[in-house]
């Protein structure tokens, strides 16, 4: 099978053009002609899931955060993004990253998100016709946001979390962004949110969503995104009907340590 039939497939299901103006996602690197026998699924890309691929037999591996995201000056191995590019040229293992394309896609992983919390009359957050980053709508039931949090922490299995606002408040109408959403707290609060989840917000966007009185919950950037390899597989596997071995990461882990 060659790299760009499952690359295709993936841009099907969440095309390039959806993807936000600072994104860069697509084909990072390697030649989309090649053959490849294997797929390694990742949340990151780093020197260690190089050299997992590489003792995997996998030709490709499938990111959700770019390999690439800044201009790159130069490629040598004085530093970590250099020594990882140059493993990956030197043994022939292409990346590919599909990034904010896939959040907004329907179907994509904030719809996951938001699957898993059974959300009904749900749309997205920041529209952009039938697609759109974020998510909002209704929980089945009304919660405390202390009840939500706790659901929250059980279902994505989390050591633990964190929100703003009186534990005792009442929550029903709820709206998300896995990753980097701090920045759509005020558009939540525009559309009727009683509170907000998102996977990490800056301290003084956080300093100002408390002052508006909106409620947030925080999960960690990498526990809100880390499921993306199950919706990966499942995008390769089940949409596109393509079989071929799918390897999730087990390099890819989180950089911060609980203790």
């Amino acid at each position: 099978m060659k790299i760009y039939e499952i690359t295709n497939a993936i841009e099907q299901y969440a095309p390039k053009a959806w993807a936000s103006s600072y994104d860069n996602v697509g084909l990072m690197l390697g030649d989309r002609n090649r053959d490849v026998t294997a797929v390694l699924l990742t949340l990151d890309v780093d020197l260690g899931v190089a050299m997992e691929a590489k003792a995997m037999g996998a030709e490709l591996i499938i990111s959700h955060h770019p390999l690439i995201f800044n201009p790159v000056k130069n490629i040598t191995a004085d530093s970590p993004e250099g020594k990882c590019l140059l493993y990956l040229a030197e043994n022939k293992i292409a990346v590919y990253s599909a990034h904010t394309n896939l959040d907004s896609a329907p179907g994509g992983l904030n719809d996951l998100a938001a699957g898993f919390l059974r959300l009904s009359k749900t749309a997205p957050l920041e529209e952009d016709g039938d697609h759109g980053i974020g998510r909002i709508g209704e929980l089945p039931a009304r919660l405390t946001l202390e009840a939500l949090a706790a659901e929250i922490k059980r279902i994505y299995r989390l050591s633990h979390i964190r929100f703003i606002g009186r534990g005792d408040r009442e929550v029903r109408r709820v709206a998300l962004c896995t990753g980097s959403g701090g920045d759509l707290y005020s558009l939540a609060q525009e559309k009727g949110a009683d509170a907000y989840i998102t996977g990490d917000i800056k301290y003084n966007v956080a300093r100002d969503a408390a002052a508006s009185g909106l409620a947030v919950i925080e999960l960690g950037h990498y526990e809100s995104e880390y499921i993306v390899v199950d919706l990966l597989e499942k995008i390769i596997t089940d949409y596109a009907s393509i079989h071929i071995p799918l390897y999730k990461s087990r390099a890819n882990k989180n950089v911060f340590t609980d203790i």
